[in-house]
């Protein structure tokens, strides 16, 4: 999450503002949560059944976008 970090002052003395850095993440971070958390519902599902290693990997893969959900039986309908 990035925001804009205010620094005032002179440069051998720079004033650097906590709060309003802290809560400029915090509320990026929230806007993006909520923001990402409702656009792939209901979650996709997947082509087949994976295990728990499967999933980890895949989800780790940057261009992979988000987890998917397993099919309770049989391939995933098209």
């Amino acid at each position: 999450m990035a925001t804009v970090i205010p620094i005032e002052g002179r440069l051998d003395q720079p004033d650097i503002q906590i709060w309003p850095t802290v809560l400029g993440v915090i509320r990026n971070a929230f806007v993006e949560g909520i923001s990402f958390g409702f656009t792939h519902l209901p979650p996709a599902l997947a082509d087949d059944k994976q295990g728990p290693v499967k999933q980890t990997v895949q989800a780790l893969k940057k261009k992979s976008g988000p987890p998917k959900a397993q099919p309770i039986d049989g391939p995933a309908k098209k």
